[in-house]
């Protein structure tokens, strides 16, 4: 029988983060980045800019936990974008791990593998080995992007509505429809709702005269606006509201044919 062994985080030996960076000869941390990589075993939110070693700290933070006996290398779970940022946090995680072992002749330190993967592919990791427990067949799979564009682009070709507001091309109906389909599912939003408020944004837009008070100002305060103004703004707002109702009613067809595509980016392809 395996037993499994319980790490506390008030166990093990105490390795600051300059201490670490020095016996791997490594570059030393910022202050702003040791009082990450030493924060406390509980949940924790950094904002960082692009530029500000980010994959680095957090490989230095997997490296500080692991040596003061805070977790095992098998206990990580790091999750990014794009698949790139995920290959080049894991390949610095696992070298880090490797220095470490060297410098302390650990070899129990490396005995398991931490996981780092982009939210999708772990997502659909989560689906084929457990989708069972909530319903869902272990073979269920994220639609790749050229699936969504075939899928989205039959529904588009096959949309038999009015499209006389629309002079947009085909290709650029489809883009808007895997856009609206990635919105809606990070918004938790159904096509339903985003044609009620579109009509209701039309019908409160053209019910507008004189000034435009309110969120709906789009000249200076106290700008008279013109009649012809209200018309050109109400003509935009209703070509908008086509478009937006043509990419609902395709979303609505392809729900019903039980395959909703997605965005690219929801398919970890950004």
């Amino acid at each position: 029988m395996t037993q499994v062994r319980t790490v506390r985080a008030d166990a093990g030996p105490r390795y600051t983060p300059f201490e670490l960076a020095r016996l791997l000869h490594q570059p030393a941390p910022t202050a702003q980045q040791a009082e990450v990589i030493a924060a406390p075993v509980a949940p924790l939110l950094v904002v960082a800019g692009a530029g500000s070693g980010k994959t680095e700290t957090m490989a230095a933070r997997v490296l500080w936990l692991v040596a003061n006996n805070h977790a095992r290398p098998e206990q990580i779970l790091g999750l990014t974008f794009t698949r790139k940022a995920a290959g080049e946090l894991a390949h610095r995680i696992r070298a880090r791990l490797a220095q470490l072992v060297r410098r302390l002749g650990r070899d129990d330190l490396i005995a398991g593998e931490p996981t780092v993967a982009t939210y999708h592919s772990y997502a659909t990791r989560v689906v084929r080995e457990h989708g069972l427990r909530a319903g869902f067949e272990p073979s269920t799979r994220l639609l790749t992007e050229a699936a969504c564009w075939q899928l989205a682009e039959s529904v588009v070709r096959a949309y038999d509505g009015d499209m006389v507001a629309v002079s947009q091309a085909p290709s650029t109906v489809i883009d808007a429809v895997l856009h609206l389909a990635g919105d809606l599912a990070e918004h938790l939003r159904s096509p339903a709702e985003v044609a009620a408020f579109t009509g209701r944004f039309f019908a409160e837009v053209s019910a507008k005269s004189g000034k435009m008070p309110g969120p709906y100002t789009l000249f200076k305060p106290e700008t008279r606006v013109s009649a012809q103004d209200v018309e050109t703004i109400c003509a935009a707002a209703r070509e908008t509201e086509a478009k937006h109702e043509i990419a609902v009613q395709c979303l609505v067809r392809a729900r019903e044919r039980d395959a909703t595509p997605r965005a690219p980016h929801e398919n970890g392809l950004r």
